[in-house]
């Protein structure tokens, strides 16, 4: 085991996830609250594969120690707390929000999705990224502030291809300022339908 400073690791300059404003939120309180659980995923030259959300909002809060296991993908490397029992309180709710966090604070970013595809020749049918689960989900954010809505659909690869372009498109000739939503395909896929609705009752 070595031992590190986060100032030590890379943070991934491709990172497909874009994260959201909620799932940020979640993250930091779950790390002042509970601490650290499951670990981040480093490659060979310190640069994080796994995780980068996780690092960015540690440093944020001033953690500053990381211990690295070394390993070569063969055997599964376990973080044990030692201050927590799984039949507790603690212990359950860290076992609640590491679920959580992890579901509310995914965000694609399609043109990074689609960049890293075409340069490194990966089939993005094998990992998943064609079958989306119809689901939506209402996001609040404490203190009255702005509500969220997560929307997914499922599409065929044609209409997926035709929706991703167009998204593409209005994201490369609007700014979406004002619109409270840090979410650029949100703002695009929003930015559309307006553009539709306005046809429609013009």
């Amino acid at each position: 085991m070595k031992r590190a400073k986060i100032s030590d690791l890379i943070p991934d300059d491709r990172n497909a996830n874009v994260g959201t404003e909620y799932g940020g939120h979640l993250l930091q309180k779950s790390l002042q609250k509970l601490g650290a659980g499951r670990s981040i995923l480093l490659d060979k030259n310190n640069r994080v594969i796994a995780g980068n959300k996780t690092l960015e909002t540690a440093a944020a809060l001033g953690l500053e120690n990381v211990q690295i296991v070394e390993s070569d993908g063969k055997t599964i490397i376990a973080v044990k707390r030692t201050d927590l029992d799984l039949d507790s309180k603690r212990g359950r709710e860290m076992a609640l929000a590491d679920n959580k966090v992890s579901q509310v604070n995914l965000s694609f970013d399609a043109d990074v999705v689609d960049d890293i595809a075409a340069d490194f020749d990966v089939d993005l049918n094998e990992w998943g990224f064609d079958s989306i689960e119809p689901e939506e989900k209402k996001i609040s954010l404490p203190s009255g502030e702005k509500e969220f809505k997560q929307m997914t659909f499922i599409l065929t690869d044609d209409q997926a291809k035709r929706v991703e372009s167009a998204i593409k498109l209005v994201k490369k000739t609007n700014d979406f300022d004002g619109t409270g939503n840090e979410n650029s395909n949100g703002n695009a896929l929003a930015f559309i339908v307006d553009q539709y609705l306005a046809k429609l009752n013009g």
